[in-house]
């Protein structure tokens, strides 16, 4: 099993989402967290197993939700985010070059 893990961006995202689905119904954010997990696991057990789709990043969809975890396998499997279907090209293309968005100024 290779090890992996979760960059900081895919953390917001998987919080994020899993949030706005927890409100949305009670109990829906931790089924969101569950099938996140096991496609974690999916992944670490054949990494490869995901064709390449942009550069390096590869794409897994989730069970049950419109969202994808979108990874890099270099010593270990880095998760860079998981994006929305519709939204998903944009940003796992800027994600996977190491292109992040500059902060709101506050």
């Amino acid at each position: 099993m290779n090890r992996v893990e979760i960059n900081r961006s895919a953390k917001a995202d998987i919080l994020r989402v899993a949030s706005y689905y927890e409100s949305a119904k009670e109990g829906l954010g931790d089924k969101f967290l569950d099938r996140v997990q096991e496609l974690i696991d999916r992944i670490a057990l054949n990494p490869g197993g995901y064709a390449k789709v942009i550069g390096e990043a590869r794409k897994a969809e989730l069970r049950q939700f419109p969202y994808s975890l979108w990874f890099k396998v270099e010593a270990h499997v880095l998760v860079i985010g998981c994006l929305h279907h519709r939204r998903d090209k944009v940003l796992a293309r800027e994600r996977a070059f190491g292109i992040f968005p500059m902060p709101d100024p506050k």
